[in-house]
């Protein structure tokens, strides 16, 4: 049994009966789940286009649709993977090939993208699998994004030289002018992936260490490490967030800033959150263009947590409550809610060193629970504010030299920069 065979065995879906190529031997699989999407041929180009990896990239896109849908969905879900065989037949090459995945019909209480995109990266590892390749790497990307030429190359070189990193997220962009959508769309993006990238550079400057992007077109995982996490899971939303979650707590995530993601700005009610989801709000209450976000001070009280984490560690049990209680208010309370003293006690028994103990501390607070925090505590006692208002007072809070930025732009641009790790 090879590395995968456990994993395909219990925790596979049932895989759709596609033989794998003979002869090829990929480096990296991009896998794309694809349900209703007009604009599929336009993504598959934007990765042909790109420069060739050395090793041969194999491309798996997911055409689906639930059982329940109107018959012209079903008839367009048919003629799009007619059309994706056809571009496979015409394009596929030494260097890249494309494998199109008919699933119809899929049962209405797990339908969705959760389900389309595992059945992807679980096809991507049965391959990796027959090639005995546990460091392939599973490239996650949607039908409406496009990339940089370098995108391919960029994610192989990338993995060749952090051999122990489980994973990294890519960097991303969206449009954010153009003519393809209305003004008011744009400017609603720009805002939007403001709230974004504010959100993992707050959690930074609180010093959280598992602070990433969890975009599910901007991420790439090597296929032993899906494997020992339990693969994607089929959540009809969210599913990136909680299956990265998981990486991450392997230790050594990256990031690959050196290309670029490029995910539609369009509206879209495919899932019920997301960049679509939110944009489709948005123009359902235009007279409401502000868009708001978590408070800085929230981050300002959880980075006294995270600042005293080592402390509890060497602190005596009668000297805890002490160390809890001079926490802020919020943070005090979230923790004592949460029965925190008593699972303190019980990472300590099993730490035998700070390291150990920081690793339990972190499989406790994940970034499911700082999101539990923060919406437990807004409105009261913190409150939401514009996302550009937030954006502002954070770079303050990084750097009070820093210049103040004018327009939402702006902000975007010294934000894209930051998450670049590149002088604004």
């Amino acid at each position: 049994m090879g590395f995968a065979g456990n994993y395909l065995s219990r925790y596979a879906v049932k895989l759709p009966e596609i033989e794998f190529i003979p002869g090829v031997n990929p480096g990296q699989i991009v896998v794309i789940p694809a349900f209703d999407e007009p604009e599929l041929i336009r993504t598959l180009n934007a990765l042909l286009a790109c420069k060739p990896a050395k090793k041969h990239t194999e491309i798996i896109t997911v055409i689906n649709y639930p059982e329940n849908v109107p018959e012209d969905i079903k008839s367009s879900g048919r003629f799009l993977y007619d059309q994706v065989l056809a571009f496979a037949r015409e394009n596929n090459s030494p260097s890249v090939s494309f494998l199109p995945v008919f699933l119809p019909d899929m049962p209405e209480k797990q339908a969705g993208v959760g389900l389309a995109r595992k059945t992807g990266m679980d096809l991507a590892v049965s391959h990796f699998e027959i090639t005995g390749k546990p460091e392939g790497i599973i490239v996650s990307f949607d039908a409406d994004s496009v990339c940089d030429e370098n995108y391919l190359v960029t994610i192989e070189d990338h993995f060749n030289s952090h051999p122990e990193s489980p994973g990294a997220s890519i960097y991303y962009e969206h449009p954010v002018s153009g003519t393809d959508f209305p003004p008011k769309v744009y400017s609603f993006v720009e805002k939007y992936e403001l709230h974004l990238r504010y959100y993992v550079q707050a959690q930074r400057y609180a010093g959280f260490p598992m602070a990433f992007h969890t975009v599910g077109s901007a991420f790439a995982v090597r296929a032993g490490a899906y494997c020992k996490q339990g693969g994607m899971n089929k959540r009809k939303a969210g599913e990136d967030f909680y299956f990265l979650e998981k990486i991450f707590r392997m230790g050594n995530f990256t990031e690959i800033n050196t290309t670029r993601v490029i995910p539609s700005s369009r509206p879209s009610s495919r899932v019920p959150f997301g960049t679509g989801a939110a944009v489709k709000k948005f123009l359902s209450n235009a007279d409401k263009n502000q868009l708001t976000t978590y408070d800085p001070k929230a981050f300002r009280d959880i980075k006294k947590l995270l600042d005293a984490v080592p402390e509890l560690f060497i602190k005596n049990t009668d000297a805890i409550p002490g160390v809890i209680h001079n926490l802020p208010d919020p943070v005090s309370q979230f923790l004592q809610q949460h029965n925190f003293p008593m699972l303190l006690e019980e990472m300590k028994h099993h730490a035998s060193n700070e390291s150990n103990f920081l690793k339990r501390f972190y499989q406790w607070f994940t970034g499911f629970r700082m999101m539990r925090f923060l919406n437990d505590n807004h409105p009261v006692p913190y409150a939401k504010i514009p996302v550009e208002k937030a954006a502002a007072e954070l770079l303050i809070m990084l750097d009070k030299k820093t210049s103040p930025a004018r327009s939402t732009g702006d902000l975007l641009k010294k934000y894209r920069a930051l998450d670049r790790g590149k002088a604004s």
